[in-house]
C-alpha cells in the first residue's frame, strides 16, 4: 500500500459516519494516479460535500502530500484524480 493511499484512506476514515466501510483503491498509469473511494452511502454526500468542495480540498491535500514525496526524493509525478462511490447500507 502506498503512502498516499494510506493517508487518503486516514482523512476519510476521519470524515466518515461508518469508516469501516471507506475501501480506497489505487490505479496508475503513466504519470495519473485514480483513487476509486468507496464508502457507505450516507457517507458520499459528506465527502463529496456541497459543490463538491470536501472532496475538492480532500484531493489538493493529497497532491500536496505527493509533492512533499517528492520534494524529499521520491520522484513520483503523480497527477491525482478521485472518485467516490456509495455503497448499499
Amino acid at each position: 500500500m502506498s503512502n498516499t493511499k494510506e493517508y487518503l484512506t486516514t482523512i476519510l476514515k476521519g470524515i466518515s459516519t461508518k469508516p469501516e466501510e471507506i475501501v480506497v483503491e489505487e490505479f496508475k498509469s503513466n504519470k495519473k494516479t485514480m483513487y476509486y473511494i468507496r464508502c457507505h452511502k450516507n457517507d458520499k454526500g459528506r465527502i463529496i460535500g456541497k459543490g463538491g468542495r470536501t472532496i475538492g480540498a480532500i484531493q489538493q491535500l493529497t497532491y500536496a502530500f505527493v509533492r512533499k514525496d517528492f520534494e524529499e526524493g521520491e520522484d513520483t509525478g503523480d497527477v491525482v484524480r478521485m472518485s467516490v462511490e456509495g455503497t448499499r447500507g
